[in-house]
């Protein structure tokens, strides 16, 4: 009798246990980078009298330093700003200057992310990089084998994934990825 309910103790305990890890290893890394230039251009806006700035543009220098501002009143009607505010106001139009895209450039590849080599000269423009990351993954149990892919968007992140290197997968019952983390050279793989 103890020894019935020990094996089904045991039996119901193990059914709790997490999933073995599943082993696997990267087997694609590639990356895309657009570089957006921006130049700061003037634009025409609007706004409430109140909310006008009252201060002109300052320039950029070297693309940094730039602050929008009042570049010359348009002009300005009288206008209820809602029903509840019976009051009239200055609704006005003004010249500003504001940080637009004056172009884009792409460049994708495999391995680690570089800029495209036809920036040319940025003289007082600004540059910002939006960076996307994929990093395709195989996992294998027995005879069993899927495809993973992770998309990303940080690159410390994305140094962590190297090619050909092996990988911890925890699978779920209808054998979907849980988790997958990049094993540490020195370290066992599965902790």
């Amino acid at each position: 009798m103890r020894l019935g309910v020990l094996a089904v103790l045991l039996v119901c305990g193990c059914s709790f246990l997490p999933p073995p890890p599943v082993t696997g290893e990267v087997v694609g890394r590639s990356w895309q980078r657009d570089v957006i230039i921006e130049a700061f251009e003037v634009t025409i806006s609007q706004g409430w009298r109140a909310n006008v700035p009252r201060r002109p543009s300052r320039l950029p220098t070297a693309g940094e330093g730039a602050v929008p501002g009042n570049d010359g009143l348009l002009g300005c009607v009288q206008k209820q700003r809602s029903k509840d505010d019976p009051l009239p106001s200055e609704w006005c139009r003004y010249r500003s200057r504001h940080w637009t895209e004056a172009r884009r450039v792409v460049a994708a590849g495999e391995g680690e992310p570089q800029d495209p080599e036809e920036l040319g000269e940025l003289g007082n423009h600004r540059v910002r990089r939006l960076d996307s990351f994929r990093v395709q993954l195989r996992w294998r149990r027995g005879e069993q084998a899927g495809d993973h892919l992770i998309e990303l968007t940080d690159p410390a992140e994305y140094a962590r994934w190297i090619n050909g290197a092996p990988v911890a997968f925890v699978l779920d019952e209808a054998d979907r990825v849980v988790s997958a983390e990049p094993s540490v050279p020195g370290r066992e793989l599965f902790r």
